[in-house]
């Protein structure tokens, strides 16, 4: 499935990031394009403007950090929609802290505003 956008201009995918991500979608049996834009998508409204969809279609991971274990907890969300943290660390049994960039980086091999629903670290 390629994806064209008519509000910003796509460019061959070249980011070592896209590349894994694209590999990792194809090697899990996707059959989809990952592209790469001009402009900035690391928000899901940015994502969702640069491809001409409601901000609802796109996909967002939100990390944070177990305050008793230090593991990363990954939740992948509707764009449109705000994690509750307290209802994830009433599931989970355990308190929630945000991650910061190195954590989400070091956790998910992925930087902070690119960090794929596939592929963590």
């Amino acid at each position: 499935m390629a994806v064209s956008s008519l509000f910003f201009p796509m460019k061959p995918t070249q980011h070592p990031t896209a590349l894994r991500t694209s590999r990792l979608l194809r090697d899990a049996g996707v059959d989809t394009d990952v592209v790469e834009f001009e402009q900035p998508t690391r928000t899901s409204v940015e994502a969702a403007a640069a491809i001409g969809c409601p901000v609802a279609a796109i996909a967002k991971s939100i990390v944070f950090r177990g305050k008793n274990s230090g593991q990363a907890v990954i939740v992948v969300t509707s764009g449109d929609n705000r994690v509750s943290e307290a209802k994830v660390a009433a599931k989970l049994g355990e308190p929630l802290l945000r991650a910061d960039a190195d954590f989400v980086r070091t956790s998910t091999g992925f930087a902070i505003g690119g960090v794929a629903p596939i592929g963590h670290a």
